[in-house]
């Protein structure tokens, strides 16, 4: 069969599991993402032998699930919600298609590394980043912290529909995840409608900066290129169902420590800045007394044993405060991390006459900025510590802006949105 018919009917037979089966005592938004978990967690431990890091999500999500007395449960789905989902795989397909000068073809040669990876962890059932080093020596680690994730899944993919790595991480994961993303945005935004918030998700997956224009056509040796242009950095879009997340907590004024540490195994790389930044906000905004305190410094204290306990040679790891008397480099890292994002949406919430939420919003972008750029210059002695600051910040920046501008959506890209939709999808059934 082609490659794109057995993509896309992996995706329908995905999404419509994930849309069926159902968690009580949760959204629709958190269900789906538990499920997804659930069942790539599922296949790893099985894989590994119970030696991975996705063994601690597995029994996360039975404990939260536990906690809530949550049972599953079946829906019954209508049309709409059956075929709906295939827009998604039509519009990512063609704008995938276009942005990549009309191929299929992988985005970035790391996409090369995570099918090695994902390969050689299956057949040595060991969850690493040693790859072909697993043949030649015997010594290497079972267990390592990176975003294994979206490796994982496509890797069961693989298994179950014949397709290579690749195909499956960008024709059937990606979309899939996007799908999730605007489940996340329905529940963010109730009260706007469907095509409307795909409008919202889709500019903040094609936004480039224009910053990263200047930097790229100039050559200048300054940091941070890449916040936006998601379908550039397809890892991304892993990120953005966290990221959702914890906006809905802070529209509910209410932080689940213990939900977010499960989501974030989505890619778990950002756990570490994003548990510090709802850490700093829910004290500033008084929310965190000392015995809520106790579950997110429990994790977060996990988190660093558990990184020293795996990585035998840690992913960073050197640490030296004196890298902040480098006046360089702290300038041009917290000027163009911290200051610059900052100021433009402190900017853009006067001039929209923002509410309580986008006020929040933008105040929690500001300390996990400041987080990811102190994490940025401590860790500078790693050629990978930019990724402390860019992994979450990426997608978080046109997320933010995009959900401050959102009323922009209701008067001017209203009727274009729904005119180009409803024309995209009746060519597709006519074809």
């Amino acid at each position: 069969m082609n490659i794109s018919v057995i993509s896309f009917l992996s995706f329908c037979l995905l999404t419509f599991l994930l849309s069926i089966l159902r968690f009580s005592n949760f959204s629709r938004f958190e269900s789906v993402i538990f499920f997804l978990i659930l069942w790539v967690s599922g296949f790893a431990v099985w894989v590994t032998k119970g030696f991975s890091i996705f063994t601690l999500s597995f029994i996360g999500i039975i404990v939260v699930l536990v906690n809530n007395r949550s049972k599953i449960r079946i829906y019954s789905l209508g049309l709409f919600q059956i075929y709906f989902p295939i827009v998604f795989f039509v519009l990512f397909y063609f704008i995938y298609y276009v942005f990549s000068n009309f191929s299929l073809s992988y985005p970035h040669e790391d996409y090369l590394i995570y099918e090695r990876i994902g390969y050689y962890n299956y057949l040595y059932e060991v969850e690493n980043t040693r790859t072909f080093y697993n043949v030649i020596s015997k010594i290497q680690p079972k267990m390592e912290l990176y975003h294994f994730f979206e490796i994982w899944a496509a890797t069961l993919l693989t298994q179950i529909n014949g397709l290579k790595f690749l195909e499956n991480f960008i024709l059937v994961l990606c979309p899939v995840m996007i799908w999730i993303t605007w489940l996340g945005f329905l529940e963010l935004f109730p009260e706007k409608r469907v095509f409307m918030i795909i409008g919202i998700l889709f500019s903040i997956l094609i936004f480039i900066n224009p910053y990263d224009i200047v930097i790229e056509f100039f050559e200048f040796p300054l940091p941070i290129s890449g916040l936006g242009g998601i379908l550039f950095h397809l890892k991304y879009l892993f990120v953005l169902p966290i990221l959702l997340f914890v906006l809905i907590q802070l529209k509910k004024s209410n932080t689940n420590y213990l939900i977010f540490s499960v989501i974030s195994f989505l890619y778990l790389l950002v756990f570490p800045v994003l548990l510090a930044s709802l850490i700093l906000y829910d004290f500033y905004k008084k929310r965190l007394s000392w015995r809520t305190f106790f579950i997110p410094i429990f994790l977060g204290l996990f988190f660093i044993a558990l990184s020293l306990i795996l990585n035998r040679d840690p992913i960073f790891p050197k640490t030296d405060i004196m890298h902040f008397n480098n006046f360089f480099l702290v300038s041009k890292v917290f000027i163009m991390g911290l200051f610059f994002p900052s100021v433009l949406f402190l900017i853009i919430l006067k001039l929209v006459k923002a509410n309580d939420f986008q006020k929040s919003l933008v105040l929690f972008f500001t300390f996990t900025s400041f987080i990811g750029s102190f994490l940025w210059v401590l860790y500078s002695d790693n050629i990978d510590a930019n990724q402390l600051y860019r992994n979450s910040i990426s997608s978080f920046f046109p997320l933010t802006l995009f959900v401050l501008i959102e009323k922009f959506f209701d008067h001017v890209f209203f009727n274009i949105l729904d005119l180009a939709l409803c024309s995209i999808l009746l060519f597709f059934f006519i074809l």
